[in-house]
C-alpha cells in the first residue's frame, strides 16, 4: 500500500511556528473534517508523519507534495504530538 503513496516535505508558512517533536518517531494520522485521530493502523490513516525538526515535516500520502503549510495545520500536527506523547 505505502507503495502507491507519495513522499511530503512540509514546512511551515513564514511566521507560521514550528513543528514540536515528540516521543513517537513516526505518528499515523486520519483527519475527517475538522477532527483528527492518531495512532491508529497503516491501513486505516491517510498519511504517517515523521517531524525531523522544527522546520521540516516527511510524510506519506495520497499526494506528492513539496511546500510549505499554514499555522493552523502546524497547530494540529502539534496537538497530535502532545496527545501522542502523553499517550
Amino acid at each position: 500500500m505505502a507503495s502507491t503513496w507519495g513522499g511530503e516535505v512540509l514546512t511551515p508558512e513564514t511566521g507560521s511556528g514550528q513543528f514540536l517533536i515528540g516521543d513517537n518517531p513516526a505518528v499515523t494520522i486520519r483527519t475527517e473534517g475538522s477532527t483528527t485521530t492518531y495512532g491508529m493502523a497503516f491501513g486505516d490513516a491517510h498519511t504517517l508523519v515523521l517531524l525531523i525538526g522544527p522546520r521540516h515535516l516527511l510524510a506519506l500520502g495520497p499526494p506528492k507534495v513539496m511546500g510549505t503549510v499554514p499555522r493552523a495545520l502546524v497547530d494540529r500536527l502539534n496537538t497530535v504530538q502532545v496527545h501522542a506523547a502523553e499517550r
